[in-house]
């Protein structure tokens, strides 16, 4: 029992050191005759019963005998059940059930009567059930223990978990011991080979022993150790195999180890990567890639081979996306769904080559969106979706799988809000949120997930924003936000976490902002710049971090505007602009870096104009419109640049009003216009638009009413008229005021 536990009073006394003794009933009896003494016995003596179900025991004359004798001694509550076969309640006619499968025998199903017949009244047993998908070997017998000692189960799991926890960390420090032993070996190895060939012998185990120790290291160790966050320990491991690997001799390179050691390469690449050392993660990924190809060409029926070379392309792709080159990232990936494709092709049962397929269209669709199609992004998510919704249903235990269509689900998610279906993402989110949080709950040391939890928190958060409800989404996005210091506290090495750590510094701050508590907004974004700028630091070649780093400046510069801080406000906005010129001059087709660099343009105008430097902020603006009207002509479904692109026509028409020049402002005014049209007629749900949309009509009204002329007055007043239907039906919280704006903009027409 857990040493916490043991002592403590409970329903039949003190809780025991161990579980003793357990009568286990092994007599065969005949047909004809009664239970036998000694079972009786050993049934009156005993505080519970626990029954092991199947077909087989479900069936059994005896096994049901011996429920009822335990029941007629009033110990109905005290029988404990096992699955490990068949169906429970079977016989009661479940649907695509067959009564051959029923593992509860009759006498667990229902109760007794007072005079020990059975009745038929249904029972419900306490069960643990240890068939795969279900509550797994573990979880059944922690289910029985709590049951035997009456306590609560989640407490005897929460102890279970802490001490697998301490198990695996105890992993870490084992495995520099193994890494060591490994060299020792390898060292022995060597010099044994050296003398005479009566050592011959001694030297093959030596190295046969290594090369088991080395596909341990590679494979059993690194699973174990991936999903605490032991990054160092991870790369150690790998360096080590390396080192190895590197001081063999040419010849006794066989293509065993030269698949060792394309792994080790993809194992160090992958360590690499979450480092954030781009450079050197590319460089060992297309070191082990070719190796891989090497042997797949020299052993072209090997299906084993070909699956390497479809992963070694996966994990380069990967690679070459986060570096920002997003043609050859799109490249390695089509390269792993055609040779993928033709492996599922051979053998649709084989759920590894499936998951690798998931995986490259995955990566496809990541490319496709960045680089603007939305469409072939949505269609790509949703293949990879198909794929692992397939492999849960084969094998619902299976955490990777489930994991993997967590991630799926925020992916697709992402592509529907930009395409502006708020509520088919929203649900997409939900459905990742839902997925995380049963891994998490099944094993909170696992740092994956509990990363994964954080990444879902964070998507459901930015729906409830969007909507309004900023209390909702602040609470969402502390969860998140607890959950990556914690993590970024276990491994200070991992990059990735250390990103995502400051994006969610940015979105606490996007909500203090929109509550209008501008100190507690600037706290939290220079947490996130701060954290950008060490990044970028580590290594000045990654476009991703170069990105976030120009976008953090965006909001940084944003609320030290609304504070009147312009100096500090146009130093950091021009920050942002140097880094997305130079981003958007490395990578052309990236529409999320061109998208970027059209916002830090407007940024500039922004403070232009707050410094009454009209010309130049009317320059600034004509340059973003530029760029976001390239955009929307590449791809009008994407409901962001439509959006943005209205926003600057808006903005040039501010600019153009207080110059005086009239005309031109309403014209500006109106491309605006026949945006927000547009997309409030695609979602009248989304408030943002409805209300930009109700202030832009107020805006041309009184620029034409400003211009004067009979034909101008009429549109005016069906312009306010048409704001006026609108915020009737607006929910917003400042719905008042928008009435009020129209009402004051009626009264002057009047006038």
């Amino acid at each position: 029992m857990p040493k916490h536990l043991v002592g403590k009073a409970g329903i039949f006394g003190p809780v025991p050191r161990r579980l003793y003794p357990i009568f286990r009933d092994r007599e065969e009896l005949s047909v004809s005759s009664s239970l036998g003494s000694n079972i009786e016995r050993a049934l009156q003596q005993s505080r519970s019963l626990i029954v092991i179900c199947s077909p087989r025991s479900g069936a059994s004359y005896w096994v049901n005998e011996e429920i009822k004798y335990f029941k007629s001694l009033d110990r109905e509550d005290r029988i404990l059940t096992l699955i490990v076969a068949g169906e429970p309640n079977a016989m009661s006619g479940k649907a695509g059930l067959s009564p051959d499968q029923e593992c509860f025998p009759e006498a667990l199903r229902f109760r007794l009567g007072v005079s020990g017949e059975i009745t038929k009244e249904r029972a419900e047993p306490i069960a643990g059930d240890a068939r795969k998908g279900k509550d797994g070997k573990l979880n059944a017998k922690l289910k029985l223990i709590a049951g035997l000692i009456a306590v609560e189960y989640d407490a005897l799991k929460q102890r279970e978990q802490e001490r697998r926890r301490r198990y695996l960390m105890g992993l870490t420090s084992l495995a520099s011991t193994i890494a060591l032993a490994m060299t020792g070996l390898a060292i022995f190895a060597f010099g044994a080979e050296r003398e005479a060939q009566k050592q011959a012998k001694a030297a093959n185990t030596a190295r046969d022993q290594a090369d088991g120790l080395i596909n341990f290291m590679l494979i059993d160790l690194r699973d174990k150790l991936k999903p605490i966050g032991r990054l160092k320990i991870l790369g150690d491991v790998a360096n080590k195999a390396r080192a190895y690997l590197d001081g063999l001799p040419g010849e006794q390179m066989n293509s065993s180890r030269m698949r060792q050691r394309a792994m080790m390469l993809t194992n160090l690449g992958d360590v690499l990567k979450e480092e954030g050392d781009l450079p050197e993660s590319l460089d060992a990924f297309q070191q082990g890639l070719k190796i891989n190809q090497r042997l797949a060409d020299n052993d072209p029926s090997n299906t084993a081979l070909q699956g390497d070379l479809v992963a070694g392309y996966n994990q380069l792709g990967e690679a070459l996306r986060a570096k920002g080159n997003s043609q050859a990232a799109l490249d390695a990936y089509q390269q792993a769904l055609a040779i993928g494709k033709r492996l599922v092709e051979r053998d649709q049962t084989n759920n590894v080559w499936q998951s690798n397929v998931a995986v490259s269209c995955q990566g496809i669709g990541q490319v496709q969106e960045s680089g603007g199609d939305l469409k072939g992004a949505l269609q790509a998510y949703r293949l990879s979706l198909k794929i692992l919704q397939m492999l849960v249903e084969r094998d619902g235990g299976n955490t990777e799988w489930q994991h993997g269509l967590a991630v799926i689900y925020n992916r697709v998610g992402d592509v529907f809000y930009e395409e502006g279906k708020f509520q088919e993402s929203l649900e997409a989110f939900e459905q990742s949120l839902a997925i995380a949080k049963k891994l998490v709950a099944k094993d909170r040391a696992n740092t994956v997930w509990q990363y994964d939890l954080s990444v879902s928190y964070e998507r459901v958060a930015d729906m409830l924003k969007d909507q309004g409800k900023l209390a909702e989404a602040m609470e969402d996005f502390q969860l998140s936000l607890n959950i990556r210091r914690t993590l970024t506290e276990q491994d200070k090495s991992n990059t990735s976490w250390q990103r995502n750590l400051a994006i969610n510094y940015l979105n606490v701050g996007d909500v203090y902002k929109a509550q209008s508590k501008l100190p507690e907004a600037l706290q939290a974004y220079r947490e996130g710049v701060a954290i950008f700028q060490e990044l970028v630091n580590q290594d000045k070649s990654n476009g991703s971090w170069q990105d976030d780093l120009s976008w953090s400046y965006n909001h940084l510069g944003d609320v030290l505007l609304a504070e009147g801080n312009l100096s500090e406000a146009s130093d950091v906005y021009q920050q942002g602009l140097v880094i997305n010129k130079r981003l958007v001059e490395q990578d052309q087709n990236n529409t999320v870096y061109q998208d970027d660099l059209s916002t830090s343009y407007e940024k500039i105008g922004d403070v232009a104009l707050a410094q009454d430097q009209a010309n130049e902020a009317i320059s600034a603006y004509q340059r973003s419109l530029k760029l976001r009207q390239v955009l929307v002509d590449r791809d009008s479904s994407y409901t962001q640049f439509r959006d943005e692109l209205s926003t600057i026509h808006e903005k040039v028409g501010d600019v153009l009003r207080t110059q005086g020049n009239l005309p031109a402002a309403v014209e500006e005014y109106q491309l605006s216009l026949d945006q927000r049209r547009t997309l409030t007629g695609e979602d009248k749900s989304h408030p943002g638009w409805q209300h930009d949309l109700i202030s832009l009509l107020c805006k041309l009204a009184t620029a034409k009413t400003l211009i004067q002329g009979s034909d101008n007055l009429f549109k005016a007043k069906t312009l306010l008229q048409e704001a006026a239907n609108l915020a009737a039906d607006y929910r917003g919280s400042d719905r008042q005021n928008l009435i009020d704006s129209i009402n004051q903009a009626v009264h002057k027409l009047g006038d």
